[in-house]
């Protein structure tokens, strides 16, 4: 068993409403931003804030828990795995990175 793993955990607040896909066989996509603010230490020594955007993607129950749950601003945390898939524009090809959760709770 290799000591490295794809493991996500991350709080933040969800920053638009969580779209929702039906697919084959009744099951359920949901993609929504979530916002995960940190603070930083400068070369200055002053602390700054910043926030990184994450694409979270669920799929099946925890889709339906989104769909039922998860509103625009709501505080969650996600555990999941980070995805990766390239994609071509105008030639250039680019990456999209994406938290695919595996388990999603609403934060109080």
């Amino acid at each position: 068993m290799s000591e490295y793993k794809n493991h996500v955990e991350i709080t933040g607040m969800v920053g638009q409403e969580p779209t929702i896909t039906n697919v084959e066989g009744g099951n359920k996509v949901s993609r929504f931003s979530l916002s995960t603010p940190s603070v930083l230490t400068n070369i200055s020594g002053n602390e700054v804030e910043t926030v990184n955007w994450n694409t979270i993607v669920a799929y099946k129950a925890v889709a339906q828990f989104v769909e039922h749950n998860v509103l625009k601003g709501s505080k969650i945390k996600v555990i999941g795995s980070l995805r990766t898939w390239p994609y071509t524009e105008n030639g250039n090809t680019r990456y999209i990175t994406e938290v695919l959760a595996n388990y999603i709770s609403l934060i109080k």
